[in-house]
């Protein structure tokens, strides 16, 4: 195969999504107890970055109050 310039398929490249040192942390004023007595008292959030091809990056944040 060397002889002939062939090259067996390259695996892809496993995704790491640790960058490195995390930025400011928020404090914890709801310290995990997300019970509520009437609608719209606590929301949550969660923004994840997606990393495309040629540069692209795509942010999505999803928002939901606690409330049962």
């Amino acid at each position: 195969m060397h002889k002939e310039g062939l090259k067996g398929k390259q695996p892809k490249e496993r995704y790491h999504s640790y960058k490195g040192a995390i930025g400011k942390v928020a404090n914890n004023i709801i310290n995990r107890d997300f019970s509520t007595t009437a609608p719209l008292q606590k929301w949550t959030t969660d923004v994840s970055q997606f990393n495309f091809f040629m540069g692209k990056v795509l942010f999505f944040s999803d928002s939901r109050y606690a409330y049962k």
